[in-house]
């Protein structure tokens, strides 16, 4: 057999198995993409935890600083932009720090004078617990997005790649986070959001921990 787990790439899939674990993903989508005899596995239910992950939403620790993750090299300019944004908002002021994980280059961090309450890490090991806890973060709102559901972990989502925009739909249209999206916003909007964010609590009630073992149920 054949096993496929795919974000919906545009090509025809020949397989015996299909998984995406989108949250908004349907059969509809896959219509004339798979073949007859594919089964597929869609939702969130197939959303895989790491064990990491699982025993950090035990350890969860809130502290008061503002985490921002938008991904690696290929977000450095999202991310300079949005830094550059965050310098310029009242609320960042009600934050001991901002930590920027990944993203911003020397140089960058040189060109936007950041003043000693920015740390900028550089692929730290313990990412995923930066984000969990911290007091309110700004992340993509694709893999991490769904991990901060997992993770109930407060804050905004913003699209870092046209993919992404599916779980930002799912994600803001139930008001599980706040959305920013810096075409359509600016510097006020995102200092409200951040003010809305300080009081908006995240409630997972969509991502259990059995993915993985679901998946692996198909893999046999």
């Amino acid at each position: 057999q054949t096993v496929v787990i795919d974000d919906l790439a545009s090509n025809r899939i020949s397989c015996t198995h299909l998984i995406n674990y989108a949250p908004a993903v349907t059969e509809t989508d896959y219509l004339g993409r798979v073949t007859d005899s594919t089964e597929l596995h869609l939702g969130l239910k197939f959303f895989p935890l790491s064990e990491t992950l699982r025993s950090q939403k035990a350890e969860t620790n809130r502290l008061n600083y503002l985490a921002v993750c938008l991904g690696g090299s290929s977000s450095s300019d999202t991310t300079k932009t949005l830094v550059r944004q965050l310098q310029q908002c009242e609320m960042v002021r009600r934050f001991e720090a901002i930590v920027v994980i990944n993203g911003l280059t020397a140089h960058d961090q040189a060109e936007l004078d950041l003043d000693n309450r920015f740390r900028v890490l550089a692929q730290p090991p313990n990412y995923t617990k930066l984000i969990a806890d911290a007091r309110l973060a700004i992340t993509g709102a694709g893999v991490s997005a769904l991990e901060r559901v997992y993770l109930e972990s407060p804050g905004i989502i913003m699209t870092t790649a046209e993919n992404q925009r599916p779980n930002f739909n799912y994600l803001t249209g139930r008001e599980i986070f706040l959305g920013y999206e810096p075409n359509k916003h600016g510097i006020a909007e995102l200092n409200e959001l951040i003010r809305d964010g300080l009081t908006h609590t995240v409630r997972n009630t969509i991502i259990d921990s059995h993915g993985v073992n679901r998946i692996a149920a198909i893999v046999g």
